[in-house]
């Protein structure tokens, strides 16, 4: 959105100051007139694919693991070898023993 936004507003005072009507003028196809853009587009989709494909899912592993770690620490907290241990709701649980 950022650069969908950069790319208007730079278009419009390129528009504004008639500055492609003179690269247009000057002999400029509306190829190299659009190229900046173009490749500014480029660049965001190749670092959003990068994102999606390699950080995401390393980022979203990291995240259960620590989930993970966090339930399991906190059940271990609540649970205490031969002990009777009332969770609510007609709920109860007894630990023989605790293993790591």
């Amino acid at each position: 959105v950022a650069v969908f936004l950069a790319v208007a507003i730079s278009m419009n005072r390129l528009i504004s100051d008639s500055e492609l009507t003179v690269g247009a003028v000057a002999g400029m196809s509306r190829g190299q007139r659009m190229s900046p853009f173009i490749r500014i587009a480029v660049f965001a989709m190749l670092g959003n694919l990068v994102i999606n494909l390699f950080v995401q899912p390393v980022a979203f592993r990291e995240m259960r693991e620590s989930v993970y770690e966090i339930r399991s620490d906190l059940v271990a907290a609540f649970m205490r070898p031969g002990e009777f241990t009332d969770l609510g709701g007609n709920v109860t649980f007894y630990t023989r023993s605790l293993d790591d």
